[in-house]
């Protein structure tokens, strides 16, 4: 008795959850920002606010602080900042490189990183924000002056956007369509100007990462971010009636062997 009313307890809250599915079509997994209270105190090596990502880890060779996204280049804003500030980092003269790293956690096929970030004033080599695995990494790249495009690299390719460069933030998404391949969506918050290009990108084994890049900065500039979020899909809402079919199915029958 107490299996049969546990199977269709799941059977109803498989139908049940149908409705929400519909309404849906991702649910977050993980998500940060700058205004989270892990930061009260400053952005420290280690620092671990949110849920769902690794802790930060810092380059030796760098300066990190709580900042303002809006003092990163000339527009003044729209920025990034969440609650008024942003995380930022820098290198120290001469170093250009992974200056902030994160563990994507459980990110994988299917999910979606969502970045802010702004490049302010990038000097040549610049500045970017990238996910890499064991196998191969995908950045989007801010470089020289302000007449150029972004860039999206990887091991294989470059290529160049057709979203300005701006000292005004972006809003950066990674979908890992397969283990193979990515899309990028780029979204200017100055222009509004926004792209999405198909990437070839082997994600390889173990934990995804991200990392902030930078090179050695004009004076008061850095690369900032401010928000991360991973989405994962909702199953589909045929899955779902599947599932609860199924299971009524599954106990019809054991009631009639009963």
């Amino acid at each position: 008795m107490v299996r049969r009313s546990f199977i269709l307890s799941l059977a109803l809250v498989s139908l049940t959850t149908v409705p929400a599915a519909r309404a849906a079509a991702s649910f977050i997994i993980a998500y940060d920002d700058a205004a989270d209270s892990a930061y009260n105190s400053g952005w420290a090596n280690g620092s671990n606010g949110g849920y769902g990502f690794g802790a930060w880890s810092h380059s030796a060779l760098g300066m990190f602080a709580m900042g303002d996204s809006n003092a990163n280049g000339t527009l003044g804003g729209p920025g990034i900042n969440v609650g008024g500030r942003a995380w930022q980092a820098e290198l120290n003269p001469g170093w250009t490189g992974a200056a902030a790293v994160r563990s994507l956690g459980t990110f994988g096929v299917g999910d979606s990183l969502e970045v802010d970030v702004d490049f302010g004033i990038a000097p040549t080599p610049g500045h970017g924000v990238a996910i890499f695995g064991s196998s191969d990494y995908c950045q989007v790249q801010a470089i020289g002056s302000s007449s150029g495009n972004l860039l999206i690299n990887t091991s294989a390719t470059t290529v160049v956007t057709s979203i300005p460069y701006s000292d005004g933030g972006y809003r950066v998404t990674f979908d890992l369509l397969s283990a193979t391949s990515a899309n990028v969506t780029i979204f200017s918050m100055a222009s509004s100007a926004a792209q999405t290009l198909t990437l070839a990108y082997v994600s390889g084994s173990g934990t995804q990462m991200m990392s902030l890049q930078t090179t050695n900065p004009s004076a008061g500039q850095a690369v900032y971010a401010s928000r991360m979020k991973i989405t994962s899909p909702v199953p589909e809402p045929a899955s779902m009636l599947a599932l609860g079919f199924g299971l009524a199915s599954l106990l019809r029958r054991r009631t009639a062997r009963s």
